[in-house]
């Protein structure tokens, strides 16, 4: 579903007419909103962050909308993975954090959190 939806959203992007405007506007709110309802893998992100790759070198009237929207999916995705201490602050993903024994769940929001690290290096390099 998120893959087709990222496709669909690039698709509609690269067209860049004025019929497919609403259609475009429709999906990429349909994306911002996404994983507020549906779970977060290192799969389902992967889609988005191929998507914000592509947006960054593309060029559109639309891309300042479209950034937005995959951007508040990303913000979405890291307020998932931010580990929390007793005094519900965030903690900083270090080496030392991911050394320490976790959950299965605390190991997948970990990885997660990896895949978003490491979108500014692959975008900017």
């Amino acid at each position: 579903m998120i893959s087709t939806l990222c496709k669909d959203i690039h698709k509609l992007f690269l067209a860049g007419t004025k019929e497919t405007d609403r259609e475009l506007f429709d999906k990429a709110h349909e994306l911002s909103r996404y994983f507020m309802v549906n779970q977060v893998t290192t799969k389902s992100i992967k889609p988005v962050l191929e998507l914000e790759r592509k947006l960054i070198v593309g060029k559109g009237p639309n891309k300042h909308h479209l950034e937005e929207q995959v951007l508040k999916a990303l913000i979405d995705i890291a307020d998932y993975c931010a580990e929390q201490d007793s005094h519900k602050q965030r903690l900083p993903l270090t080496p030392a954090l991911l050394e320490k024994p976790a959950g299965n769940h605390e190991k997948a929001r970990h990885a997660l959190a990896l895949e978003l690290e490491g979108l500014p290096r692959r975008c900017f390099n």
